[in-house]
C-alpha cells in the first residue's frame, strides 16, 4: 500500500480529514518526502492541530484514537522512518523531541520561545510589607489576598479559579497595591495594560474592572486613573503585511510596566509567543483565566500548559482561587463535579431540582427549546431583513445556545439546520429570505 492509499485508508475510518490529507500530501511533495508511515505522521500532527495540540505522540497515537483495526506502522520501525525523514533535514518542516512528540517546525520553535521566555521573565521580586495589604484585602479575602502576595513576589503570575472566585477582585486590588507601592517608592504611576483574545473579553474585562474600582477607596482609584481594555491584537498592533507578525516585538517592546491578561486559556500558542517576546525583562505580567474553561480555538493549550508546568517547579508559585463568592453552592458544586469528570454526582445535581439549575431530560428537550429558539430565531431574521444591523447584533446577543460538540446530534451544525428548519416551518419561506 503506498502514501496516498494509507492515508485514504485512515481518510475512509474518519481518522483523518480531507484536508489533512492534502496537507501531508503536499508537505512530502515539496520535502520528496516518498515514506507512507512519514506521510500518515504528518496527517496525523495537522490532524492534532486542528484539536487544538501542537504535537502527537507517536508512542501513544494508536491507543488514542482508539482505531485497533487501522494498519498503524510498527513502532520502532516509524520512529525509525521518522529519524531519517529528510523533512527533518534543512530547513527543517518538522522536529521529532525525545523520540516520540513529533511537531510542525513553527509550532516547535514557538513552544521552545515561549517556555525561554518564561524562564527569562521568572524572577523573584523582594516582597514590600505594605499597610495596604490590611485595607485591601480585608477578613473574607484571604485567598485574594494569598494570591495578591504571590503575584508582588515575581515578575509573572498565572492567576486561575472558576468563574465567582474572586479573580476581577484580586486583579483590581493588587493594580491598587502596586499603585500605592509606585507612590511610596516616588516613582511615577506604572502604566497597566488589560488585555484580552477577543473584543468581547476585553469589553467585559474593562467593565468589570471599572466596577471593582469603584469600589476602592478615593485614593486608590486617583493613583490608578482611567484604566482601558484592549485585545491583544491592538495592544501589539496590527501589520497590514502579517496575519502572526506585530509591531511591538523583541526589537520594539510595550512600554507597560503592568500587563494583565484576561481569558488567558483563550490565547493560542502563536499570541502567547508574540505576547511573551514583546514584554519588557523588567514588567509585571499577570495571566488571569480559568484552565478548564474554553480554549483557545487555534493550537496550543497554553494556560493549561502553564498551571500544569509552573506547578511543577519549586521557585514558582500559581495563585489559585477556589472559593466561590458569586454563585449558589449547588452551582459550585455542578462545576466541580464536571471539572474532575464525575458524571454521576453530576447528573444527581442536576436532576436534584435546585432553584438554581434546572436539568432537561434529551426526550423531552425539543418542544421546550423550540419555544425558546424560534422566536428570538424570527426576532433575529426580521431585523436582519430590515437591514437594522445594530439592532441584529442585539438580538444576536440576548441568546446563545451552547453546544459541546460541532457534529452530531447535540452538535452546532445539527442545531444550526434544526433552528433554520423552524423558521422555515413558521413563516413559510427559506430561513433567511
Amino acid at each position: 500500500m503506498g502514501a496516498a492509499g494509507l492515508l485514504r485508508t485512515f481518510n475512509e475510518a474518519a481518522v483523518l480529514d480531507v484536508s489533512d490529507v492534502r496537507v501531508a500530501e503536499r508537505i512530502c511533495a515539496l520535502g520528496e518526502e516518498p515514506d507512507k508511515r512519514v506521510a500518515l505522521a504528518v496527517a496525523l500532527v495537522v490532524r492534532a492541530l486542528r484539536g487544538g495540540s501542537v504535537c502527537v505522540d507517536l508512542a501513544t497515537i494508536a491507543a488514542t484514537v482508539g482505531a485497533d483495526e487501522l494498519p498503524w506502522p510498527e513502532p520502532a520501525e516509524w520512529l525509525g522512518a521518522m529519524q531519517v525523514s529528510t523533512l527533518l533535514g534543512e530547513p527543517p518542516v518538522l522536529h521529532l523531541y525525545g523520540d516520540r512528540l513529533l511537531y510542525l517546525d513553527r509550532y516547535w520553535r514557538e513552544e521552545k520561545q515561549v517556555c525561554d521566555d518564561l524562564l527569562e521573565l521568572l524572577v523573584s521580586r523582594p516582597t514590600v510589607k505594605m499597610l495596604a495589604f490590611e485595607r485591601l484585602f480585608p477578613a473574607g479575602f484571604e485567598e485574594q489576598r494569598q494570591a495578591a502576595e504571590i503575584a508582588l513576589s515575581q515578575a509573572v503570575t498565572v492567576l486561575t479559579g472558576g468563574p465567582g472566585t474572586g479573580k476581577t477582585t484580586t486583579v483590581a486590588r493588587l493594580l491598587a497595591l502596586l499603585a500605592e507601592q509606585a507612590e511610596l517608592a516616588k516613582a511615577s504611576r506604572p502604566r497597566i495594560a488589560l488585555a484580552a483574545p477577543t473584543g468581547k473579553a476585553a469589553a467585559r474585562l474593562q467593565e468589570a474592572v471599572q466596577h471593582e474600582v469603584a469600589k476602592l477607596d478615593a485614593a486608590d482609584r486617583l493613583r490608578l486613573g482611567e484604566l482601558h481594555a484592549m485585545t491583544l491584537h491592538r495592544l501589539l498592533g496590527n501589520r497590514p503585511d502579517s496575519s502572526s507578525r506585530f509591531r511591538q516585538d523583541r526589537g520594539n517592546r510595550l512600554p507597560y510596566d503592568v500587563i494583565v491578561v484576561d481569558e488567558t486559556s483563550m490565547v493560542s500558542l502563536t499570541l502567547m509567543a508574540r505576547l511573551l517576546e514583546a514584554v519588557r525583562p523588567d514588567a509585571r505580567l499577570v495571566l488571569v483565566g480559568d484552565a478548564d474553561q474554553l480554549a483557545s480555538v487555534e493550537a496550543g493549550a497554553v494556560l493549561a500548559d502553564l498551571v500544569d508546568g509552573l506547578s511543577a517547579r519549586a521557585d514558582v508559585r500559581v495563585a489559585a482561587l477556589r472559593t466561590l463568592h458569586r454563585f449558589g453552592e449547588s452551582i459550585g458544586a455542578l462545576a466541580e463535579a464536571i471539572r474532575v469528570g464525575d458524571a454521576e454526582r453530576a447528573l444527581m445535581l442536576l436532576r436534584s431540582g435546585d432553584e438554581h439549575i434546572e436539568f432537561i431530560e434529551e426526550d423531552k428537550a425539543t418542544a421546550p427549546l423550540r419555544s425558546i429558539l424560534l422566536p428570538h430565531a424570527l426576532r433575529l431574521r426580521q431585523t436582519a431583513l430590515l437591514g437594522a444591523a445594530d439592532e441584529a447584533l442585539a438580538t444576536l446577543d440576548e441568546h446563545r445556545l451552547l453546544c459541546a460538540h460541532r457534529e452530531g446530534p447535540f452538535g452546532v451544525r445539527h442545531w444550526n439546520r434544526q433552528v433554520e428548519a423552524w423558521l422555515s416551518e413558521e413563516t413559510g419561506q427559506p430561513p433567511w429570505s
